[in-house]
């Protein structure tokens, strides 16, 4: 049995090139974005890949993605939290606004992110490898230290917790 990956910000950038990467591994892949327009192109090219339509940033819709995963290919392995959005407003000048999409994308879009796939992936039994990176390249290293920070003292301890049990 192939194993099953859901990338979420799948419609391009990175997250296409890592569910592309999986699908030549392998893997039968979840595309999930705002947009759907790559799963054509992924079945045009002969991987077994389906897409999904929802918001990283509602907990409800991220639990409705695994689901999904779930009902199509039997099973999880692997959960890619890679959507996210980039303010490009001076610091200076962000607004509410823009500072909670950013959060409600990039930190709860990948805590909710992170629990669906963990309460799927805990019935499962398995071992689970960790592996959570920052890149700061010619970004506004102000607003990615907040992100940084909550994800060494929210994410890595609470997974290492979930993990241990």
């Amino acid at each position: 049995m192939s194993k099953t990956a859901i990338i979420t910000g799948a419609a391009g950038g990175l997250g296409k090139g890592i569910a592309e990467r999986l699908a030549n591994d392998g893997f039968n892949i979840v595309l999930q974005d705002i947009l759907l327009e790559t799963e054509k192109e992924f079945k045009e090219k002969g991987y077994q890949a389906v897409a999904f339509k929802s918001d990283v940033s509602k907990k409800k819709e991220q639990e409705e993605l695994v689901q999904f995963a779930v009902t199509e290919f039997g099973q999880l392995d692997v959960m890619v939290n890679n959507a996210g959005v980039d303010a490009v407003t001076p610091i200076l000048e962000i607004g509410e606004e823009e500072l909670s999409k950013l959060f409600n994308i990039n930190v709860f879009g990948t805590l909710f992110g992170i629990q669906a796939a963990a309460n799927q992936l805990l019935n499962k039994k398995v071992k689970v490898k960790l592996s959570m990176h920052v890149v700061l390249q010619d970004m506004n290293l102000m607003k990615y230290s907040a992100l940084t920070q909550l994800q060494n003292t929210l994410y890595v301890p609470s997974l290492k917790q979930l993990l241990k049990n």
